[in-house]
């Protein structure tokens, strides 16, 4: 997609060098500080968290050029409290992965990308023990046991 439309930024770029293109971004200290907040919040109230976001954070979860720029900033704090998964967007193809922490990294592939009348698009039903993707089309259905992901306590 990128060189179809952008042309070659990624030359000379390997791997996670591959971030630094200007279709990427990052999260600035206000961000990051809200964000470990409302980590704190969760944790103090027993509750596990599920974060929405454009750019994904985990090496794995989608293609290089496609993770956001100071993700090892972002997931220090994601793993400072209960976060339990991390949704994204971004990467037209998709991705999953679960990291060192138990935390599942899902990116949903692009509907632009889907020739119709493919669908994509997906339901996700949150229980206690599992987050249940009910995928059409172009995105896959699975299930996210909660079962690995670390527990956090208020202290």
């Amino acid at each position: 997609y990128q060189r179809r439309v952008h042309g070659d930024w990624l030359r000379g770029l390997d791997g996670l060098d591959q971030r630094w293109v200007p279709y990427g971004g990052g999260v600035g200290p206000e961000q990051l500080a809200w964000l470990a907040g409302v980590l704190q919040g969760s944790t103090a109230s027993g509750e596990r968290v599920l974060v929405l976001s454009h750019i994904a954070v985990q090496p794995g979860a989608c293609c290089d050029d496609c993770i956001l720029w100071n993700y090892e900033e972002v997931l220090a704090v994601l793993h400072s409290g209960p976060t339990v998964a991390f949704f994204a967007g971004h990467a037209h193809d998709g991705g999953y992965t679960v990291d060192d922490h138990g935390v599942h990294h899902l990116t949903f592939p692009c509907p632009l990308e889907t020739a119709p009348p493919t669908p994509c698009h997906a339901t996700v039903h949150v229980f206690s023990d599992r987050i249940v993707v009910d995928g059409a089309g172009a995105v896959p259905s699975r299930v996210l046991s909660l079962s690995a992901v670390r527990r956090h306590s208020a202290g």
